[in-house]
Order: C-alpha cells, then structure tokens, then sequence
C-alpha cells in the first residue's frame, strides 16, 4: 500500500531530529522505511524544497546553535562532533553558509548580547 507522502517526510524529519548526532545518510533512513532511497530523495526535495543532507545540517546547526550559547566550556571542535559533524572545518563552513557568521563569531555575539536576558 503506498503510503502518503507527508509520512515519509514526517519520517524522515523525526529519523533526523533523533539521529543527527550519528553518522546517518539518505540510505539508511530509505533502508528503514522500505522505500528506494533514490524515490525519497527525490520526495523530500519537491515537498520541502532541500535534500536529506540539507535538512540534516540544517537541524545539526540548530542544535549546535544551542551549544554555542549553552556549553561555553565546549570547543568548536568538540560541538561539531556531538552534532555529527565529522570534523570542525565542514562544521564552520556549513554554519556560515546558514547564518552568514562563523560558530566562533555566533558564539561571542551571543555572549555580549545574553547579559540581557
């Protein structure tokens, strides 16, 4: 029975929010719901607009935007691996292509403006 297709993008947001810290590709989450991972590639590219990998590091670089506020003890390299990135380059340059500023310069604005509540 063909499933609708809001399901498996549902699936497919819930499978990134609970694994983005591992090490997880299009393959395995198409593995899981007994799709081709070619279908679903496709599928989450017209109904959101972004392919798996972009929606993987879009949710890694939120968490890691958490992180950076709330785990000052924490080095960038350290929060790039708990967010799944395999190393910290691929990690500043993702977070800079999303919100313009490299993790080092988010991190310290947010410093200087969170004596305000």
């Amino acid at each position: 029975k063909q499933r609708d297709e809001d399901y498996y993008l549902e699936q497919a947001k819930s499978f990134i929010s609970k694994r983005f810290s591992h090490d997880i590709s299009l393959e395995e989450l198409a593995a899981s719901l007994k799709v081709n991972p070619n279908y679903l590639g496709g599928l989450l590219r017209r109904l959101s607009g972004k392919n798996f990998r972009s929606l993987l590091n879009e949710k890694r670089i939120e968490a890691s935007k958490e992180y950076l506020k709330l785990h000052r003890h924490l080095t960038i390299s350290q929060i790039a691996l708990m967010c799944g990135f395999s190393d910290s380059n691929y990690f500043s340059t993702v977070f800079k292509k999303h919100l313009g500023i490299p993790p080092r310069k988010y991190r310290k604005q947010k410093e200087e403006s969170g004596h305000h509540g």
